[in-house]
């Protein structure tokens, strides 16, 4: 992975990009170190005006009713059991949270700095791979 770096023109900060092998695009900004905090938001090119996307399983455009964004968001959150992400994140001392907007859906965490990969890798996990079972929805 080859990180480019840019400044941020209006603010001045220094911010590095990145494509992962996955396609998925990285953008990471480090904090001033007596922060001691980390921010991790990941972004979904999915939000409210979405009414349909291309189905790799079956070749094809599926359409989908409104609020599908923002009620997948809520899905997501959710594994097999019916086990809630933010009480995950709560009992390890991690605030998490997300949102849908018009043309995006974004899954986010705030800790100090410890941990980074454990809270990352569980962000990962419950968004790129949602439970839809009876139970959650």
């Amino acid at each position: 992975m080859k990180l480019e770096k840019f400044v941020d023109k209006a603010l001045g900060n220094e911010l590095y990009k990145a494509q992962l092998s996955s396609g998925m695009e990285a953008t990471l900004i480090p904090l001033n170190p007596a922060v001691n905090r980390t921010m991790v938001h990941l972004y979904t090119r999915f939000g409210s005006i979405d009414a349909k996307f291309l189905d790799s399983n079956l070749g094809k455009e599926v359409e989908v009713e409104d609020g599908t964004a923002h009620f997948l968001e809520h899905c997501a959150f959710y594994d097999p059991e019916g086990n809630d992400a933010l009480q995950w994140f709560g009992k390890k001392g991690v605030s998490g949270n997300a949102w849908t907007s018009f043309d995006h859906t974004c899954y986010h965490f705030s800790s100090i700095n410890e941990n980074l990969k454990r809270n990352l890798d569980f962000l990962i996990s419950f968004v790129t791979t949602p439970f839809l079972t009876d139970k959650v929805v």
